[in-house]
This record gives structure tokens, sequence and C-alpha cells, in this order.
């Protein structure tokens, strides 16, 4: 439109001359600047993918945490390292599918070596990882009963042949003693003599009898000590292992 520069005049209702026809700015100079904040008003104040954000990072920091646990149970426990990579598996499985909800992770962390040290045929005495664990017994046998029935995990009760290797090693007797260990146990569980008692009570028993048949000395005390069990459990499972093979003339 070609303006012709004759001021029109007032005409009727509604009518604005060109010159006020002009409006204020839309914003400030600052607002611009800044620009427009977009979502605030009428909702959240902390928008959503910050909290999915939160979320993320407290779960990761659960995970560090309790893979952290299971690192440090597996060096005081002396766990190999395959047995410490599937417990930390182990963990992360549980975490997966939830076994932390009213669980403190250290328990978790401690079911989960104690488990797989089952599961590989090499038990650890559940009074064992307790003693190198910051939670009680039964904390970690609460959280081991949880693993098992979650995982369908087919672990049989451990036999005294299990623990022969690690006792012998602990308390220092020769390569022979613990041969002659081994075989004692084996014997035992063949015959079924094992079963109603204390796999580890039975498994340092039988060390303390194979050494003083190979005449290395060492005390039921120092044995009561690695195998977790009192002197008067594993002097009363040596009385039953030497009755038994007096009996059966071997």
């Amino acid at each position: 439109m070609v303006h012709s520069g004759v001021e029109l005049k007032f005409s009727e209702p509604g009518w604005t001359a060109w010159t006020d026809r002009r409006g204020g700015p839309i914003g400030s100079a600052s607002r611009l600047a800044i620009g427009t904040v977009v979502g605030e008003a009428g909702g959240s104040s902390r928008p959503r993918w910050a909290q999915y954000n939160r979320r993320l990072s407290h779960n990761e920091s659960t995970l560090r945490h309790g893979l952290k646990e299971v690192r440090a149970l597996a060096a005081a426990l002396e766990a190999t390292e395959s047995m410490t990579e599937a417990a930390g598996v182990a963990f992360r499985r549980s975490a997966d599918v939830g076994l932390l909800v009213g669980q403190s992770l250290e328990s978790v962390a401690a079911a989960s070596i104690y488990l797989v040290a089952r599961e590989h045929g090499q038990p650890f005495p559940l009074a064992h990882v307790v003693s190198v664990s910051p939670v009680d017994r039964q904390a970690v046998k609460s959280a081991y009963s949880k693993l098992v029935r979650e995982f369908d995990a087919a672990v049989a009760p451990p036999l005294p042949t299990a623990f022969i290797h690690r006792f012998a090693s602990a308390v220092g007797v020769s390569q022979s003693v613990c041969r002659l260990a081994t075989d004692i146990a084996s014997t035992i569980v063949g015959d079924g003599v094992h079963v109603g008692q204390s796999p580890t009570g039975v498994a340092a028993a039988v060390i303390y009898g194979a050494a003083r048949s190979c005449g290395e000395a060492v005390t039921q005390e120092d044995l009561a000590d690695v195998a977790f069990v009192s002197v008067v459990t594993l002097s009363r499972q040596w009385q039953r292992v030497k009755t038994y093979f007096e009996s059966s003339g071997q």
C-alpha cells in the first residue's frame, strides 16, 4: 500500500490513525538476550530428564560400591580371580532383578561370593565370610537364601573333601599330609560317615589325623581356627574319625 502523505481523519468507530497503529516491543532487550525459558509455567521445576539422570547416577554408584565390596571380600578371603569375577556377575544380576531392595549391598556382596565359591567347589566356611564382612551372619544367610531362590541355584551341601587343600595350606602341613587327608576324607564321604556332621569340622579332624600319621606337628587349636569351629567340635570329630578307622580295620 502506498501512503499519499495526506492524513486521514477519523471517520467511524474503531478507526485508528496511521501514526497510532504501533505497539510496544514484544519483549525487553535483556529478556531477548537471555532467551525464553520453556516449560516452567504450570510444570515441574525439576525436569524429568534430570530426575532420570539422578536415578541412573544413584544406581551406578550403588553398583560401583557393591562391586568394590565384592573385590574387597575376595581379597580378604584370597579367592581366585575367576571366582571374584563370577561373584561380581552375581552381584550385578542381583541388582538388576531388585534383590538389593530390603538388603544391604554388603550382605548381597558377601552372599554372592559365598554362593559362587560353593558353585566352584571351593567353598568358604560361612563364618569365614562373615568374619571379613561388615554385616552379621543372619544378614549374609538371608541374602544368600534370596540369591539361591532367585537364580534357582542347585548348590549341594559342601563335602569335607572340598576344604582339605585350603585348610592344609593354611596350617602349613606338607603335601604328603594333604594327599593322605584327601584320601581319608574321600573314604569317609564314600561310606557316608560325614552325613549329619560339620564338613569343616570333619575336614580339620582328618588333617589332624593325617599329620599325626606323618609325624608332623599341628595343633587342634590351629586347625580349629582355620576351620572356624571350636576346639571341642574338632576334638569330637577327631574321635569319630579315629573310632571309624579303628572299627573298620583301616
